[in-house]
């Protein structure tokens, strides 16, 4: 018989029901005592005289009394009263989880927190052997602040020691279930071997976990019907809509949700780790069944000093195979399951970036060739260094000794890891131990390598394909780019053997040139295998992949003839791919992803950079801006005002094409395009008539000139094997001033003489960086920028010379300006922590003396561009504004997360069947 307002139950006064089921009524209560409210569940008078349901409400208490969760409603006690058996228990005030579905689908960011917690509360429960038997929506409470309270256990029972014991029969049969009215679990979320009255264990509330998921997203049932047999009909037989879940669901939630509602529950996820792992965004929840002896080899003994982190990869197929309880039934003739799924990189923050740009440059992540291990290169804070992620583990651990390191790749037996950093190749064990430096390798050059399987190492420089042995030595050039063409070998993969390699080869930085080459190291022909690709990659199904403009590509390739046999297909767009980068050296072609030998793919998500998007500003001598009218936000290189400052000549790139000269009428802001061919570096004639640039038209970079009003046709003013870039035009001395290479690779600026012979002279020859040279408007002295002490600096000397070369600035100094009457020299000098621009004032030309530099204007650190080996900003007429190019803020981000796919070669076969 309910109970009435006010009636008293020892210390506590019931003050209305709350609500009834098939284990017992419950109300609000007062606790008199510690004056508090709780809720109060007794036990039916129906169900009191039978002892071994006052049994199972006994052992109820003792087993949720053992639990203290912040997510499970805690249990304050239980009293024998003269109207029945009590458990008292929290309170949770707030609406159910049924009452926040019945408005409509749950957002997946909320669905996944309220997810969360439901996870840790079960699996709270389980390590305790405690099965809550009747998880729904309306037995979870959802409060205001966000917390989940899971309410009810009053279904759960104590699993026998092996989890293998049975319900009684005439307690979980359908038939006693609705004669009696008591439904030992909602019909809905029942599992399917609950509908059947078979034992029940911790995989009962995994199933249900999967149906509250589900439902949550879609705001319907998984498993419906208009009465409770058609219920059980739908979970025993039929399927959930996938196609109801949102189609923004990410991959690894719709795994989670699949893998939770398998009705054979061998094939199901057998821990609530797993589904937490899987909600965190982890990798290793969904990796494939292990086979047994898979499993035995791989739990043999390790040594004695194994590194942690290798620990965990070496046990990944025993915790796979048991701890995560995954096992798929087995056909013989059932193709492996491709499992997609997102890997978080914790407890790094994101990929490590490139210093102009959140993106990697260079090839980020590698996965061992049992597809057990991915090592990438991470973030944390300011520290970048290489962290492995086994992917049966929910985080990746740093590896020591690998600070700085960048382009990870993995030896063919897994038993070593390569990687750049400090100019150097280096590896380390990958069972732990000291890390090795493998070979000195020049600054900057590595975006990738390979280790062959005859022991090699091969690795892209500037002068082309270079190979190392793996045990240690000097690097040798086994295939020579081609230095007159402006020829450029980048990404090198090693075949099967050893005996040739592919790689991509591109002109300059145009990657509309590019093509993926293979070529023997002995020598012989070199064979374009596929035009406009880049970053190949053979696979051991017979396929080569490749990246073209962001979309991850394959080929069937027969690996005994070297050669493609068929179309290529497109596989996954949007991948991560390192072109259109804001700095040219980070211009690398590198695309995010790896495959090992088993099959497992592993990449990140992001396609071609976005273009830098820069808008002008006038900015005054008190660092005041002001926007450029009419000038709309575009990638811009080297801006240059024409001698009266009326107009602008600066080159712009396009999404799908290389830089042209455009020119801007200032006052009115209307652009006109000047070259169709190609062109960057612009700089004005001293008359204002002409537009000096370069330009790579069948070749490097030379210098061009054509009218300002773009009425002629570009003419060549000189010719080299080596790239050219000018920089400077001078009145006076009527001379182009531009950089250029010498024949024997020193770093060089010449002088192009606009009268006499017309013959490009050297004036200035150095093994260290030259760049931003510019004349004095008398043409009497030269300004310029070397790093000769360490670091770039601003120097002059006379011109033509000879004479001595003065420093000018004092903590860094680049791209310097004259002012117009050429008694002031302007330089900018940046740093991470800010950006400056100083004054030097000339007092005298011969002898040369000049004042020290004095602070003009401090912006913030990386407002304003700053580029190499030509400048970016410029002077007005009068000296006393100048022209910067302001940074848009991107809306790229760093990767925190990589994609993983479980045996994806079978796709790859499927989709590129190989000849």
């Amino acid at each position: 018989m309910p109970l009435s307002d006010r009636t008293r139950l020892g210390p506590y006064e019931i003050l209305a029901p709350l609500g009834a089921g098939g284990m017992g009524e419950v109300y609000r209560a007062t606790d008199t005592r510690l004056k508090r409210q709780v809720a109060i569940k007794i036990l039916p008078p129906a169900l009191a005289v039978d002892s071994d349901r006052l049994a199972r409400f006994q052992r109820e208490a003792e087993a949720l009394a053992s639990l203290n969760h912040p997510h499970i409603a805690t249990v304050y006690g239980l009293e024998d009263t003269a109207s029945g058996t009590a458990l008292v228990m929290e309170l949770v005030e707030g609406p159910t989880l049924a009452d926040r579905i019945s408005q409509g689908p749950i957002p997946i960011d909320e669905a996944v927190a309220i997810a969360k917690q439901i996870a840790d509360a079960l699996e709270a429960a389980h390590e305790r052997g405690i099965v809550h038997r009747d998880l729904k929506p309306a037995n979870i409470k959802v409060r205001d602040d966000g917390t989940v309270k899971v309410l009810d256990f009053g279904l759960a029972k104590l699993t026998e020691a092996q989890g293998g014991g049975r319900d009684d029969p005439s307690l979980t049969s359908p038939a006693t279930m609705t004669g009696v009215g008591l439904i030992l679990g909602t019909a809905a979320y029942m599992s399917p071997e609950q509908a059947r009255g078979r034992a029940v264990d911790k995989r009962t509330d995994i199933w249900a976990f999967g149906a509250v998921l589900y439902e949550m997203l879609t705001g319907a049932r998984a498993f419906d019907g208009e009465d409770i047999t058609e219920m059980m009909a739908s979970v025993v037989k039929s399927t959930p809509s996938w196609a109801a879940l949102p189609a923004d669901t990410p991959p690894h939630i719709v795994t989670l949700i699949q893998r939770c509602l398998e009705k054979d529950r061998n094939a199901r996820i057998g821990d609530m780790a797993v589904a937490r792992f899987l909600l965190a965004g982890g990798g290793a929840s969904t990796a494939a069944p292990v086979a047994a002896t898979h499993v035995s080899s791989v739990a043999a003994p390790l040594p004695r000093r194994t590194a942690p982190w290798m620990i965990a990869a070496a046990l990944g197929g025993v915790l796979a195979g048991t701890l995560l309880g995954w096992r798929l039934p087995r056909r013989a003739a059932e193709a492996p399951r491709v499992t997609r799924l997102q890997m978080s990189v914790s407890p790094a923050e994101h990929l490590v970036g490139s210093i102009a740009s959140v993106r990697p440059a260079r090839t980020a992540m590698a996965i061992s060739p049992d597809g057990r291990l991915v090592v990438f290169a991470g973030m944390h804070g300011t520290d970048a260094q290489l962290y492995a992620r086994a992917l049966d583990q929910p985080d990746a651990t740093p590896i020591p000794g690998t600070e700085g390191a960048a382009a990870p790749f993995f030896s063919p037996d897994g038993a070593w890891i390569g990687f750049w950093t400090d100019n150097r190749i280096k590896k380390v064990p990958a069972a732990g131990g000291a890390v090795t430096t493998v070979a000195e390798v020049p600054a900057g050059m590595i975006s990738g390598a390979s280790w062959s399987d005859e022991g090699s190492i091969f690795f892209t420089n500037r002068a082309g394909v270079s190979r190392v042995p793996a045990a240690g030595g000097t690097p040798i050039t086994v295939v020579q780019a081609d230095a007159t063409k402006s020829e450029r070998h980048v990404l090198v993969h090693a075949l099967p053997g050893g005996k040739e390699v592919l790689f991509t080869s591109l002109i300059s930085f145009d990657w509309g040139t590019a093509n993926l080459v293979l070529q023997s190291i002995a020598g012989g022909e070199r064979r374009v295998i596929v035009p406009g690709g880049a970053d190949p990659r053979y696979v051991n199904t017979g396929h080569l992949l490749y990246m073209k403009s962001g979309t991850l590509m394959a080929a069937p390739f027969d690996i005994g003839s070297r050669q493609v046999t068929g179309a290529s297909v497109a596989l996954i767009e949007g991948v991560m791919h390192a072109r259109n980068a804001p700095n040219g050296g980070d211009d690398t072609g590198a695309g995010q992803f790896a495959v090992s030998a088993s099959g497992t793919l592993v990449y990140a998500t992001g396609g071609v950079a976005p273009l830098r998007q820069e808008s002008f500003v006038w900015v005054d001598r008190t660092g005041a801006a002001q926007p450029l009218p009419g000038a709309a936000p575009a990638s811009y290189f080297g801006p240059r005002l024409s001698p009266d400052g009326q107009r602008l000549a600066v080159a712009m790139r396009g999404e799908d094409r290389g830089p042209d000269v455009w020119v801007y009428d200032v006052r009115r802001g209307a652009p006109t395009r000047l070259t169709f061919d190609g062109g960057n570096n612009p700089v004005w004639s001293p008359d204002g008539k002409r537009v000096t640039y370069a330009a790579n038209v069948g070749g490097p970079n030379n210098l061009y000139t054509i009218t300002a009003d773009g009425s002629g046709k570009p003419e060549r003013l000189a010719t080299s094997e080596f790239g050219q870039t000018p920089t400077s035009w001078a009145s006076t001395a009527n001379a182009i001033a531009f950089l250029q290479r010498t024949q024997n690779g020193s770093n060089g600026i010449w002088v192009l003489p606009m009268a006499g012979d017309g013959k490009p002279h050297l004036l200035l020859e150095s093994r260290f960086n030259l760049w931003h040279p510019d004349l004095s408007p008398d043409g009497r002295l030269m300004a310029y920028v070397s790093n000769e002490s360490g670091t770039y600096e601003v120097y002059v000397q006379p011109y033509p010379g000879p004479g001595e070369k003065t420093r000018i600035s004092t903590a860094g100094g680049s791209e310097p300006i004259w002012t117009a009457n050429g008694r002031e020299l302007l330089f900018r000098s940046g740093t991470l922590d800010r950006h400056q621009v100083f004054a030097a004032a000339i007092r005298s030309v011969s002898p040369f003396q000049v004042d020290a530099p004095r602070l003009v204007f401090e912006a913030k650190p990386g407002e304003y561009d700053q580029t190499a080996p030509g400048r970016s900003w410029d002077l007005s007429a009068d000296g006393r504004r100048f022209l910067l190019l302001r940074a848009v803020p991107s809306t790229d981000r760093p990767v925190a997360a990589m994609h993983v796919v479980m045996n994806w070669t079978e796709d790859l076969k499927r989709l590129v069947p190989a000849k």
